[in-house]
């Protein structure tokens, strides 16, 4: 188990370009039916990067709906935050939208 691990630790460093951070846990392991509607702030904030490149948007816009979108528990002790990834992508598509109507 513990190889198959590091190979999916050293395959996510690679696609996402961040060969010298250390890879979140929970972007490893993956839930039972890989549909998990939620993540943590780590990830989003992991793959961060990829994601202004791709979408063609700032660094510092992305983290800033990430901050945004991370999810609090109502009750501190309760739990961790948490980012629904549905709500996260559609927020980025607004600000993909909004930024590319600038531009024409």
């Amino acid at each position: 188990m513990h190889k198959q691990f590091a190979v999916r630790a050293q395959q996510i460093k690679i696609f996402n370009n961040q060969n010298n951070v250390a890879v979140p846990v929970d972007l490893i392991t993956a839930s039972a039916s890989g549909l998990d509607p939620y993540l943590s702030p780590s990830v989003a904030y992991y793959q961060a990067v990829r994601i202004a490149k791709g979408r063609r948007l700032t660094l510092h816009k992305i983290r800033h709906l990430i901050a945004d979108n991370t999810e609090r528990p109502f009750f501190s002790f309760l739990g961790e935050p948490v980012i629904n990834v549905l709500k996260l992508n559609i927020a980025l598509d607004v600000l993909e939208q909004s930024e590319n109507a600038k531009i024409q």
